[in-house]
């Protein structure tokens, strides 16, 4: 066994295929552009549904209005941070604070980090990309749980039909 966990160690250090991929890799990636801390703030519910092409300016500001100046959390399974300076900035809507964060396996869908930031944002984001990661990566998790809590809370009336989409 004290071979192996040697082995292991060695085969980190060099940084040698597989293994050190293993031993290194992180569970989500994180970019935030703004307030360093949260804040809480009285914000409105609304929901937009879009996908399969280019965003709707129209339809994002409005997304930003909701969250009354708040945090704006965007969660995604794959992707960059290139939501960020355009929630930040680019649309002309005061925001305290914009993260993304991205699950790089789903190992991180019960990290204490995410779940504080889904339990903190004003407005979360789910950004677009092989919806099979999401599925594969937070169906049955904390993630989960905490994502359709948030969902309840804010839209009780659509929370059903929009569970039934979210993890069909």
């Amino acid at each position: 066994m004290l071979k192996l966990l040697i082995l292991k160690l060695t085969l980190c250090a060099l940084g040698s295929g597989l293994i050190a991929n293993a031993c290194f890799a992180q569970n989500y990636t994180s970019w935030a552009v703004g307030a360093e801390t949260s804040i809480d703030v009285e914000h409105e519910p609304g929901i937009v549904m879009m996908g399969g092409a280019g965003e709707m300016p129209e339809a994002m500001v409005w997304f930003l209005e909701r969250a009354a100046g708040g945090d704006i959390l965007v969660l995604r399974a794959s992707g960059s941070d290139a939501y960020n300076d355009y929630l930040f900035s680019d649309l002309g809507v005061i925001v305290n604070r914009v993260e993304t964060i991205r699950f790089n396996n789903p190992n991180a869908s019960d990290d204490e980090y995410i779940l504080n930031r889904i339990s903190e944002a004003e407005s979360i984001w789910l950004a677009g990309g092989d919806q099979h990661n999401y599925v594969q990566f937070w169906k049955g998790t904390p993630i989960d749980d905490a994502r359709k809590l948030f969902f309840e809370l804010t839209h009780p009336k659509l929370f059903g039909e929009l569970l039934e989409l979210a993890t069909a």
